[in-house]
């Protein structure tokens, strides 16, 4: 999933790899149901301050999401088995 998150993160910034080399992975993209240890910050505190579009990372399944997410249509990417990209 790092290696989405950078590929996702890149297009999304059209390829600004100083940008993603200035700042760490974990910042850019949160993992939204963990608390980052080096921020001391809850992932979903860190993912509510930054600005839109976002790249959030979990592993929380669809149906727990807010139903807001199915409404406003954003991209989604699931992973239905470890070995599927």
């Amino acid at each position: 999933t790092t290696w989405l998150q950078e590929i996702v993160w890149l297009l999304m910034h059209e390829g600004d790899f100083e940008g993603a080399l200035a700042t760490p992975v974990y910042i850019r993209s949160p993992f939204l149901e963990f608390k980052d240890l080096t921020l001391n910050e809850i992932g979903l505190d860190l993912a509510s301050t930054m600005p839109s579009p976002r790249v959030i990372k979990t592993h929380l399944p669809l149906k727990l999401a807010p139903r807001e997410i199915i409404v406003k249509k954003p991209k989604t990417l699931e992973k239905d088995k470890p070995t599927t990209i």
